[in-house]
């Protein structure tokens, strides 16, 4: 997990589960979108992936101070994704999480 200083608790937090997504996950619309998304923070959880998802998660990490990544080690499911990330950001106390 990384970026978490730079998170504005005062905003929304968007969490994104996300499981063996190389083939679908668009780096650039990624870009777009959370470059544009003005001050929310943005959490993506590789949930256990087996492919390069986890690589371009960490590429989008590196380009915005907004965004954090969760890593299960095991697929554990989405809704289990969803709550590990709640948990995890929890005590930045973010005004609202969405998913």
């Amino acid at each position: 997990m990384g970026n978490t200083n730079a998170f504005d608790t005062s905003h929304l937090t968007v969490i994104v589960p996300c499981y063996n997504e190389e083939e679908r996950f668009d780096l650039s619309y990624w870009n777009y979108i959370v470059t544009k998304s003005g001050n929310s923070n943005w959490c993506f959880v590789n949930d256990g992936s087996n492919d390069s998802t986890l690589k371009l998660l960490h590429s989008l990490e590196s380009k915005h101070s907004n965004v954090a990544i969760v890593n299960l080690e095991q697929n554990s499911g989405k809704a289990e994704a969803i709550r590990t990330a709640i948990l995890t950001f929890r005590e930045y106390r973010p005004m609202y999480f969405a998913y």
